[in-house]
């Protein structure tokens, strides 16, 4: 296992999985001022302004492409009423993504930082996406990480960058299948005890957060390859991150 503690960007990191995870396929519009319908099995709607009222159409009519969508990108600079009024009518259940990107970041302020979006939650229908194996919410507004989430237990790549987490859940231990998990650029100050039972976990990135201790759980991460903890409150790492 290499500790990172300097050098490594966590937006390159973060960046690098999702491009490992999904392509970019803009969707085709149907016609003169209507939505846009999926291209292939991509459903971009992160592309423009006015992606929540053309997700909401499509949900309303449920096209069968809308069905076969398997890659789906939200921007998150939306009203916040809006954006939950949006996903809470998503057939989730109905859906076969594999790929759910739903982030902020796209936006820019006048000194040309990355603004944040508005998503503080989710809605607990988004746990029925049995095949969800990419989950992005880089750059919103968490401030916990919402309960569906542990429950997508096919997640390979979780990206919370850029949030206002000040803790993760236990139940974060229950992601089985888990290979890449990005927190950078929180508010972390403590670790749940159950991050060592993600035994298939490569790549972990915590940089950029308020962390004082490190709990030795996480020397069980035995097919951890590359660790970042750049830039927290740390003094001392525990011994079980030493040799054996």
């Amino acid at each position: 296992m290499a500790a990172v503690l300097e050098g490594q960007e966590p937006e390159e990191t973060a960046a690098a999985a999702e491009d490992a995870a999904t392509s970019t396929l803009e969707a085709v519009d149907a016609g003169p001022g209507a939505p846009f319908l999926p291209a292939g099995n991509q459903l971009n709607l992160d592309l423009r302004p006015g992606g929540c009222h053309r997700l909401q159409y499509l949900c309303s009519q449920q096209p069968p492409q809308l069905l076969q969508v398997e890659f789906l990108r939200l921007s998150t600079h939306e009203d916040p009423q809006l954006l939950d009024d949006t996903l809470a009518k998503v057939p989730w259940s109905l859906l076969r993504l594999r790929s759910l990107v739903l982030k902020g970041g796209q936006s820019r302020g006048a000194l040309g930082a990355c603004l944040h979006g508005t998503l503080t939650t989710l809605p607990a229908g988004l746990s029925d996406l049995a095949c969800l194996a990419h989950l992005d919410l880089s750059f919103n507004r968490l401030e916990t990480l919402p309960t569906c989430v542990p429950e997508l237990h096919g997640l390979d790549a979780l990206l919370l960058s850029h949030n206002h987490l000040s803790e993760l859940p236990e139940a974060l231990g229950a992601l089985p299948a888990l290979t890449f998990l990005t927190v950078t650029h929180n508010r972390l100050e403590r670790l749940p005890l159950t991050l060592g039972s993600l035994s298939t976990l490569q790549r972990l990135d915590l940089s950029e957060n308020l962390l004082d201790t490190i709990p030795s759980e996480i020397g069980n991460l035995r097919s951890l390859s590359e660790l970042n903890l750049a830039s927290n409150r740390l003094q001392s790492l525990p011994a079980s991150l030493g040799p054996p």
